[in-house]
């Protein structure tokens, strides 16, 4: 069972996984600035959008995974016009670019599935998940059936 105290938990928590994803922009000069971000981007990913975004970067960055792990020359053939910059590695490359992503990813679905069992709790249908702003502020407030 999905309480509303669980879920707004979890909520602040995906909020601050946005974290790594959002420190790595160059305009955001500011704590508060990256806060609004991390916000946003967690109202923005819990929607449509989220399941769309997830998929895409599972289509894009697993088969990077792939490539760094088996087919090297591959990867390095993306990744090699880095070479020669300030503060550039291959590991970086690697999990900036290929792992954060994919785990992003991951969380987001996850995030998806507790929204999903939140709605079942609440007894509201689950396709509400899909709606821009509805899924989380609802699901925050409105009581379970049980």
């Amino acid at each position: 069972m999905m309480s509303r105290r669980s879920f707004i938990i979890w909520f602040v928590a995906f909020v601050i996984i946005q974290w790594p994803m959002m420190s790595y922009y160059p305009l955001i000069r500011s704590l508060l600035e990256l806060l609004a971000w991390m916000f946003f981007w967690a109202l923005t990913f819990s929607s449509l959008f989220g399941i769309i975004w997830a998929g895409l970067i599972c289509c894009q960055d697993v088969p990077n995974v792939w490539n760094y792990l088996f087919n090297e020359d591959k990867w390095l053939n993306m990744y090699s016009h880095g070479v020669g910059k300030p503060d550039f590695s291959f590991e970086r490359m690697f999990w900036l670019h290929d792992v954060l992503p994919v785990v992003l990813a991951f969380v987001i679905i996850l995030h998806l599935y507790l929204c999903a069992r939140r709605c079942k709790d609440a007894g509201l249908s689950v396709w509400w998940i899909l709606v821009p702003l509805y899924n989380p502020f609802v699901l925050m407030f409105k009581k379970g059936i049980g």
